[in-house]
C-alpha cells in the first residue's frame, strides 16, 4: 500500500536526518539543572528522533484505521456514515482504542502483529520524551514500565532515559516490521 511505502519512508529519513547530525561538542555548562533536568542538545537530538519514530507509527496506525473505515463505508448512507465516523474517532484516542477498533472492524490485530510487544515499550519511552522532557512520568514509575523500558534497549537512571543509537537503530527495526505486519494483515 501507498500509506505503508510512505510511513517506511518516513521512518528512513528520520532516522537517516538523525544518523547525519554532528553531534554537538559539549563546551561549558549544562543549561538547567532543577526540577525538569538538563538540557543536553545530544540527548535531545536522539530523544526527538525516537519520538519522531513512535509517531510516525501511530499516525500510520491512525491514517490506515481511517482509510480502512472510508472504504467500508463508501456506498452507505448517512446515518451509517455518521456512525463510522463516531467510531473512527474513538479509535484515535489511545492505544487500547486503537487496538481495539483494528480488531472489531478490521480483523486485525495489533497485539498480535510482528514485534507489537517492543512498540508497546516504544509508546512508553515516547511518552516519557513528550510528557516527562525525557523522564519517568509519575504514572510511568512501576518496574512492568522500567522493565519494558528496558527491553528495547533504553535504559532508565534515576527516572530518566538514557537513549543511545543501540535503541534508535532497534526502534526503527520495531517500527518498520511493525507496520509491514498490520499491511500485510490488513491485506489477507
Amino acid at each position: 500500500m501507498a500509506l505503508t511505502e510512505e510511513a517506511q519512508q518516513l521512518l528512513a529519513a528520520t532516522y537517516a536526518d538523525f544518523d547525519r547530525a554532528t553531534p554537538a561538542r559539549r563546551i561549558g555548562r549544562m543549561v538547567g539543572s532543577g526540577p525538569l533536568g538538563a538540557y543536553d542538545s545530544n540527548r535531545v537530538r536522539c530523544e526527538s528522533a525516537y519520538l519522531r519514530l513512535i509517531s510516525i507509527v501511530e499516525a500510520y496506525v491512525d491514517s490506515l484505521c481511517s482509510e480502512l473505515f472510508r472504504q467500508q463505508t463508501s456506498h452507505q448512507g448517512p446515518m451509517f456514515r455518521a456512525l463510522v465516523a463516531a467510531a473512527e474517532a474513538r479509535a484515535s484516542t489511545n492505544w487500547d482504542e486503537r487496538k481495539t477498533a483494528f480488531n472489531d472492524y478490521h480483523s486485525v490485530s495489533l497485539s498480535s502483529c510482528s514485534r507489537w510487544s517492543e512498540v508497546d515499550a516504544g509508546i512508553y519511552v515516547r511518552n516519557a520524551i513528550a510528557h516527562g522532557l525525557g523522564s519517568l512520568t509519575r504514572r510511568q514509575r512501576s518496574q512492568k514500565v522500567r522493565s519494558k523500558i528496558r527491553s528495547v534497549d533504553v535504559a532508565v537512571v534515576d527516572n530518566r532515559l538514557v537513549l543511545t543509537d543501540v535503541a534508535l537503530v532497534r526502534c526503527l527495526s520495531f517500527s518498520n516490521d511493525f507496520i509491514r505486519s498490520i499491511d500485510t494483515g490488513v491485506r489477507l
